[in-house]
């Protein structure tokens, strides 16, 4: 019989009779696990094409000692996040002063490393996902000056089915942070604008003194008060309208930034697979080539 758990999964079968209660079972059954372990397998965005290796007995070798190393990758990564836990915890019991030098005294570590160490293990705590990934890339991810928002990218990408190499989570720390810049930057120019609106207004005050001391009539004080409002609003929607087109080109600026880097990831993946055994020629002609100007030329005239 039809499961409860695989009775929303009707719709996807044609049941006119022709296969029993148990067969249908059976085959929901069989999607239910296959789905599961799809989702709980990542795949790495960086995927060896063993094919390239001609001689047999060469690539089990290789294949075998991949399995072993990732074994052994995994125990490591492992023990240093339990490492940072418990340092977390020591440290939250000793008083001030006495961790570091607990820490000089018993182990020959850094200070600095200590604390990567209690960062990659606060992150990966925070975020389980993050778990999958290498030591390296956690510690990356780990750094106090990280934007919050790379971790949450990271994460959906793996949810998502994709491992990040070290290439890409240091590409996108790096965007991240630019975009935090600019940002910033902006922020400066709309406080340093405020400024001056705060300055025009100071010294229209002294001006207003000075119109009055000279016994102007209000008319006349009033007209200028509105030539100097004029004036300023002009010149602030000036600046406001500099600051917006700024902002627009430093946004398209990082859109056409990530463009690049998901159609250069895609490009290098459909030649891996069109060159096969060719593709590390390639690659290192490629990286030689002094002037990669000349490679778009040739390109463009194919």
């Amino acid at each position: 019989m039809l499961t409860t758990s695989h009775s929303k999964k009707q719709n996807d079968f044609v049941i006119d009779g022709s296969y029993s209660d148990e067969e249908l079972d059976a085959a929901l059954t069989a999607l239910d696990t296959e789905s599961s372990e799809t989702a709980l397998v990542p795949v790495s965005a960086s995927i060896f094409n063993y094919a390239t290796i001609s001689e047999a007995t060469v690539r089990k070798h290789a294949q075998d000692a991949a399995t072993r190393i990732r074994s052994k990758l995994d125990k490591a990564k492992a023990t240093f996040l339990e490492i940072g836990r418990d340092l977390l915890s020591i440290k939250a019991k000793l008083a001030h002063g006495e961790f570091s030098k607990w820490i000089e005294a018993e182990f020959d570590m850094t200070i600095r490393t200590a604390q990567n160490m209690m960062n990659a293990a606060e992150l990966a705590d925070k975020h389980e996902t993050l778990s999958v990934l290498s030591p390296t890339i956690i510690y990356k991810l780990a750094a106090k000056n990280t934007p919050d928002e790379v971790h949450t990218e990271i994460v959906t990408q793996i949810k998502n089915g994709t491992i990040p190499n070290a290439r890409e989570v240091e590409a996108r720390i790096v965007q991240s942070k630019t975009k935090a810049h600019h940002q910033k930057e902006l922020q400066l120019q709309r406080k340093a604008a405020e400024h001056t609106a705060h300055l025009d207004e100071l010294n229209w005050q002294k001006h207003e003194k000075t119109l009055k001391a000279n016994n102007a009539p209000a008319a006349e004080i009033d007209k200028e008060r509105k030539k100097w409002i004029t004036a300023n609003a002009k010149k602030e929607r000036n600046k406001q309208a500099l600051l917006e087109r700024e902002q627009k080109r430093l946004e398209q600026a990082r859109m056409k930034h990530a463009k690049c880097e998901e159609d250069a990831v895609l490009a290098v993946k459909f030649l891996h697979n069109k060159l096969g055994a060719n593709f590390d020629q390639f690659r290192n002609m490629f990286i030689e080539l002094a002037n990669t100007t000349l490679f778009e030329k040739a390109l463009k005239s194919l």
